[in-house]
């Protein structure tokens, strides 16, 4: 399962959370949540940076993402 929630903050950002939800009978059950921030650079090129938490099998850890789009 995937709920997020972003929001348009003006016409070059956009802010937002994501939660990844899974559980399998072998792994268990896992969560991700990341805070994320969108940047609209120029027009064909994207910035997405984030943060936020992993827990798998009762471990807990931190993670820092990015993403850069070419459209």
């Amino acid at each position: 399962m995937n709920p997020s929630v972003f929001v348009d903050v003006d016409e070059a950002v956009t802010l937002g959370v994501e939660t990844n939800l899974a559980w399998s009978p072998r792994a268990g059950f896992g969560a991700l949540s990341l805070l994320q921030v969108h940047w609209q650079i120029a027009r064909r090129f994207r910035v997405q940076v984030g943060g936020g938490v992993d827990v798998r099998g009762g471990q807990v850890g931190a993670l820092v993402v990015s993403r850069f789009i070419l459209e």
